[in-house]
């Protein structure tokens, strides 16, 4: 009788955990997404990040421009020694000019380059609306990173992969990002830090973007300025020779740029 008592207490606390959890995934999200101003996000029509990509421990500062528009289309322009450096997504495709690699034509990206850049083409982050684009959320629990709290939420897609995020307890932005995806058929894991955030037109965007590969820096991308509803051809995610892209059916509001209001620092990972 005490065994069933006491098995009956488990399932029934089990229960009672599996759904208070999801209910905190839920709050967790929430009160991420007011933060940063999702709503606002929503708005944007256009995005144009501009700034500087720094490597080799800081011995080479290239200059960068990324640009986004809707629906899911991305472009991503550097320079290096007279070279350009280009990465894109036209919605659909993905494709890359880097002279560096033995050719300065366009190069179509792979199936796994591909489901990497959409993600980053997403303007309104992997996290909104996680189900209708494919990926399971769990709610990790919490821990101490750099001794405050954070909020561990994890998104696994069709392919297995998995995608970390870390949330400040207090200010409900995020700190860093784990990601574990395959490339030609290898397990490779990445970390991102973000930090230095700061207000533009009510949302709060990572000034500073640090990103690790076991355990080594590889690269930090700084924000000079961002500008919003820029009015964006859709021809400039399209490769060149190439299929154009389809048509979003939306035009951007108006051109603006968006000077940043005020800083918020986020909270780097342990080094």
């Amino acid at each position: 009788m005490k065994k069933f008592a006491f098995f009956l207490l488990f399932v029934v606390f089990t229960a009672f955990s599996i759904t208070a959890q999801a209910q905190s995934l839920d709050d967790i999200l929430k009160a991420h997404f007011e933060a940063i101003g999702q709503e606002q996000m929503l708005k944007l029509q256009s995005v144009q990040f501009s700034g500087k990509v720094i490597v080799q421990g800081g011995m080479l500062e290239i200059p960068m421009t990324m640009t986004q528009k809707r629906p899911g289309k991305m472009i991503t322009e550097s320079s290096f020694q007279g070279q350009k450096f280009i990465e894109a997504f036209d919605g659909s495709k993905g494709w890359r000019i880097n002279p560096f690699m033995g050719s300065p034509d366009p190069q179509a990206m792979t199936a796994d380059e591909i489901r990497s850049t959409k993600m980053q083409a997403d303007m309104d982050g992997t996290l909104y609306n996680y189900a209708e684009k494919g990926y399971k959320a769990e709610l990790m629990g919490a821990e101490e990173m750099e001794g405050s709290k954070v909020w561990k939420v994890r998104l696994t897609n069709q392919e297995g992969e998995h995608f970390t995020y870390f949330i400040d307890a207090d200010s409900y932005v995020l700190l860093k990002a784990v990601s574990k995806v395959k490339i030609q058929g290898n397990d490779m894991e990445s970390e991102t830090y973000m930090g230095n955030y700061k207000k533009v037109e009510n949302m709060l965007f990572p000034f500073n973007m640090e990103t690790k590969m076991q355990g080594q820096v590889v690269s930090t991308v700084v924000i000079e300025d961002v500008k919003l509803n820029l009015d964006v051809d859709d021809a400039k995610f399209n490769m060149p020779g190439g299929a154009p892209a389809a048509e979003s059916g939306k035009k951007p509001a108006e051109k603006e740029k968006a000077k940043p209001e005020k800083t918020k620092k986020g909270k780097k990972g342990k080094k």
